[in-house]
């Protein structure tokens, strides 16, 4: 399935409370990308878009860019960036137990964006 010049891979980034996220490439430079499906039922929609946006556009290197929205067939598509990292949970749970110390650092990093959010 495309959207927009993006191709669906077939495989599954992750699932979300609101939507799904998808790995897909852009057909013309091959730029892989991630697209959050979302039904257009879906409670606050146009204000979900609006913040990825905003938070997007911010630049800050530490957050997943906002490429593009599409709405198509009562779904919105949301491509963004990939971000390949994994979860931060991920990365908490393969360093396992850890410092009150580093754990505060850690945690004190994520809202001044030095932890990659997607």
């Amino acid at each position: 399935m495309n959207i927009g010049r993006y191709v669906f891979s077939g495989k599954t980034f992750g699932k979300g409370a609101t939507g799904n996220v998808f790995v897909a490439a852009s057909s013309t430079t091959g730029q892989s990308v991630a697209i959050k499906v979302l039904d257009s039922a879906s409670s606050g929609m146009p204000a979900e878009v609006a913040a990825l946006r905003k938070v997007a556009s911010s630049g800050h290197p530490n957050i997943c860019g906002f490429i593009e929205h599409h709405c198509r067939h009562g779904k919105h598509y949301i491509v963004m960036e990939a971000c390949t990292g994994g979860e931060l949970f991920q990365q908490v749970e393969a360093v396992g137990q850890m410092s009150e110390e580093r754990l505060e650092n850690l945690l004190l990093d994520a809202p001044n964006g030095n932890v990659k959010i997607c």
